[in-house]
């Protein structure tokens, strides 16, 4: 038992380590470090279960390889939060769609109203020019969303997305659950 323990850690210390730094398990440690790297969801069942399936026999240069991807994947996810955590923004899939899809039709209404107003009224074409902005910014940020919350992406992406999305709306947005509308209300200026 106590020899297990001591050897898991050997394993979250080499995963731990920069990439390219030596090794410290040898290759038939991979099910254990594929086991450990989808409990710190570095990669998950999915991944590791096609691995552990389609290669059995794994040969020096596959192992350091499969090692360096892990630790490069636990350095770009520090602080990066839990997949799970996405959980607690309060839409659906299907909410997030229909907020993308809103997005989408009112950024083709100001793409319309931009080519109506040429760039010769600066002021009014500058106003729809920064409305197209905030609508494809505000898009990305529901995308990133949907990308955190589809449970049929790897969780290495969707918390690739999750680091996108704390990047772009902040911290404390993120913590308190703050998103920002789908669309520029600000923008709006009669309903």
């Amino acid at each position: 038992m106590g020899s297990n323990i001591l050897f898991q850690l050997l394993v979250m210390t080499t995963l731990y380590a920069p990439p390219d730094s030596p090794i410290l398990v040898p290759p038939q440690a991979i099910h254990t470090i594929r086991k450990i790297a989808t409990n710190m969801e570095l990669t998950c069942d999915r991944e590791s279960g096609w691995r552990n399936q389609y290669q059995r026999e794994i040969d020096l240069e596959q192992f350091k390889n499969e090692v360096n991807l892990y630790r490069g994947r636990f350095q770009e996810l520090k602080g990066v939060p839990s997949v799970q955590d996405v959980d607690c923004f309060p839409f659906t899939t299907e909410q997030i769609d229909q907020m993308l899809s809103f997005n989408r039709a009112y950024l083709k209404y100001v793409q319309l109203n931009l080519a109506l107003w040429p760039s010769t009224y600066a002021a009014r074409h500058d106003w729809w020019d920064d409305a197209r902005k905030e609508t494809e910014q505000l898009y990305i940020i529901y995308g990133l969303l949907k990308g955190a919350k589809v449970s049929y992406y790897t969780t290495y992406v969707r918390r690739l997305a999750l680091k996108q999305l704390v990047e772009r709306i902040g911290q404390e947005a993120y913590w308190n659950r703050q998103l920002p509308p789908c669309v520029p209300l600000w923008r709006f200026e009669r309903i």
